[in-house]
């Protein structure tokens, strides 16, 4: 019985070779059904259209972000300076108001004694 086994097995592999090698004869007189070994290629026009938009992407890409780096970093310094004139318009209203009071406060002082019985 073990030699039938074998003979068996012997048979499926010779079968199994046959198959493979009349799939492989009919794959290879047939090139459209071997689509995993397709290669599509680019043409070369198309290729550097690819590389030259590429390009034109990146170099706007850095002109962008080099404009929003200087944009933000004069928005920072104006924003110093506004700050700078608020605070020196703010210091200067403060002196005006003090004098004000000052003077406000020597006019009712002047009244007051103008007013009183002597």
């Amino acid at each position: 019985m073990p030699t039938t086994r074998t003979t068996a097995e012997a048979q499926k592999e010779r079968d199994a070779e046959l198959i493979k090698e009349a799939i492989s004869a009919f794959v290879s007189q047939h090139s459209e059904l071997r689509q995993a070994a397709v290669v599509t290629e680019i043409p070369p026009p198309l290729k550097w259209a690819s590389i030259i938009v590429g390009g034109i992407m990146t170099a706007a890409t850095t002109a962008g972000f080099i404009w929003l780096v200087a944009t933000v970093n004069e928005m920072q310094l104006t924003l110093a300076r506004m700050d700078e004139r608020i605070g020196a318009w703010q210091t200067m209203q403060d002196a005006r108001y003090i004098e004000l009071e000052k003077r406000m406060s020597k006019i009712e002082a002047d009244k007051d004694r103008a007013h009183a019985p002597s």
